[in-house]
């Protein structure tokens, strides 16, 4: 079990908000999404290495989308004002 795993699941069983903000949307509407996307987004482990599981995957495309949307808005913002 990795460290995003067991984050995952310490955050989804006692910590509402703390999981909100990383996968951004409480836990229906992530499993919701879970569930449209699964599918396309589902891989199979190999003799080499274990697969990420399909939660773990994404919620982290969820966070690291959510980090380079606010990265593009600090940059923005920066080059709106005239900041070097």
């Amino acid at each position: 079990m990795g460290l995003y795993t067991s984050l995952l699941r310490e955050l989804e069983a006692g910590d509402a908000p703390g999981y909100r903000n990383f996968v951004r949307m409480n836990t229906v509407s992530f499993q919701l999404l879970l569930d449209k996307v699964k599918p396309a987004i589902h891989r199979k482990d190999t003799r080499m290495r274990l697969a990420i599981l399909t939660k773990e995957r994404l919620a982290l495309i969820l966070h690291f989308v959510f980090l380079l949307q606010v990265n593009c808005f600090i940059f923005l913002s920066v080059q709106r004002l005239g900041c070097p």
